[in-house]
């Protein structure tokens, strides 16, 4: 009888030793990982204070005394980062979070909305905005945001920056692209409007594009809107070369009417406008040449008034 009582006694004790260690086990799992809802989205809060916020559609509003770091599920100290997964399309509800360091929106939001962030002060603070924002509210989305906000598309770029006018925002773009049609377009530059095809003066202008552009290819840690700046130089107006240099003194040249002047004036008039012409159809043409011819062009279209000058055009 009396064994039997024992091992009951130990059976009971063995029982209830199991059931505190479950409960005990369960009480750690529910301290390391909160979970909780956000509106319609649901939330868990992880020991090291990440909340990771999960579901779909736009993200409903909720009262700011309704928060779960307002109502007594977590503190505001707790939350240290955010992260938005993939399905939701808006954010809001996260405002006045004095010690969140660290917040990354997925690539399917598409929306900031009022007071998403306002508040958020922590200097360390960064936003890193993966998709592509069509739209911002104008209620304060990034108030007194300090921190850094990273986008990664130029019109995201344009729509975050004004109205997070404290935070500074920054394109992060793969540049690896961009750097490559530089490349092309410095080798395709360099090969159409070859040094030769130029007089020294006029190719100043070009020279220091190239070399601008070389600069911004070769520059490891070459921002987006430098490369892009780049390209812009080199698309436009390249100069005059020596096609359009001897182009347009020959215009001059033929453009003038010979009719009163010396046979022997005139004659030479037109041999220039002669081996000009040929020398524009010339692909071995070289820039001392050209400068010869287009300086034989000019002496020779230039009206003589005094008549005993070596060259120009003199009258009868």
């Amino acid at each position: 009888m009396l064994k039997n009582k024992i091992r009951k006694v130990m059976s009971i004790v063995l029982s209830a030793a199991i059931a505190l260690s479950s409960l005990v086990g369960a009480i750690t799992v529910s301290a390391e990982n909160k979970t909780f809802a956000l509106g319609n989205m649901s939330c868990v809060l992880s020991d090291d204070g990440t909340l990771t916020v999960s579901g779909s559609g736009a993200m409903s509003t909720v009262g700011v005394t309704s928060r779960p770091w307002k109502n007594g599920t977590c503190t505001v100290d707790d939350i240290k980062s955010i992260v938005i997964s993939d399905g939701i399309t808006s954010v809001r509800n996260f405002s006045n979070l004095t010690n969140l360091t660290s917040v990354v929106l997925s690539e399917s939001v598409t929306s900031i909305e009022a007071q998403a962030f306002n508040g958020c002060t922590n200097s360390e603070l960064v936003i890193d905005i993966k998709g592509k924002i069509e739209s911002v509210n104008s209620t304060m989305p990034f108030g007194n945001v300090v921190g850094k906000i990273y986008v990664y598309d130029i019109d995201s770029y344009n729509r975050i920056s004004l109205y997070a006018t404290k935070a500074t925002v920054e394109l992060k773009v793969d540049t690896s692209a961009l750097k490559e049609e530089l490349r092309k377009l410095i080798d395709e530059t360099k090969a159409q409007y070859p040094e030769w095809f130029y007089t020294p003066e006029s190719y100043k202008g070009l020279k220091e594009k190239i070399d601008n552009a070389e600069a911004a290819w070769a520059n490891d840690t070459a921002s987006a809107d430098g490369l892009t700046a780049a390209q812009s130089a080199l698309k436009s107006n390249p100069g005059l070369g020596l096609v359009s240099i001897i182009q347009g003194a020959l215009d001059t040249a033929n453009a003038i009417n010979t009719t009163g002047y010396t046979p022997s004036s005139v004659k030479a008039l037109n041999d220039a406008i002669a081996a000009a012409d040929a020398l524009s159809k010339d692909a071995e043409k070289v820039q001392d040449k050209v400068e010869a011819a287009v300086a034989a062009l000019e002496a020779a279209s230039k009206i003589d008034e005094t008549g005993v000058a070596e060259t120009g055009l003199k009258k009868k």
